[in-house]
């Protein structure tokens, strides 16, 4: 069966939603649509529990920020726990200087971040 995503890989691991980036160098437009999978892919997960995974994101553009801190209002908004993790260097020191390392839930790795929200 082929994903309907192309810009995200989905994975269930018990009640928590694992989403990863296929890509690393994201567009604006592309940027959108990923915003656009993710919410479909909890809709349609019927999920509480979400967990983004960064990986190998190197640049985090104002757009890619305005559309995460969209996504945690939208999560936050239907009582969905929402984790962010596996955050380089680079994109945690982006967060810091935002201040967004407050305001999201940021995990190291997967693992650690479905831990946590198996647990609630």
């Amino acid at each position: 069966m082929t994903s309907p995503y192309l810009h995200i890989t989905v994975q269930r691991t018990g009640d928590v939603l694992c989403v990863s980036l296929k890509d690393h160098q994201l567009e604006d437009s592309a940027i959108r649509a990923m915003s656009d999978e993710i919410e479909a892919a909890v809709l349609r997960a019927d999920s509480r529990k979400l967990v983004l995974s960064l990986g190998e994101l190197t640049c985090l553009y104002s757009l890619l920020i305005a559309k995460l801190i969209k996504l945690r209002r939208l999560m936050s908004a239907r009582h969905v726990s929402f984790k962010i993790c596996n955050l380089s260097a680079e994109i945690r020191d982006v967060f810091e200087s935002c201040q967004l390392q407050h305001y999201f839930d940021l995990a190291p790795d997967c693992d650690t971040a479905v831990k946590s929200l198996a647990a609630q």
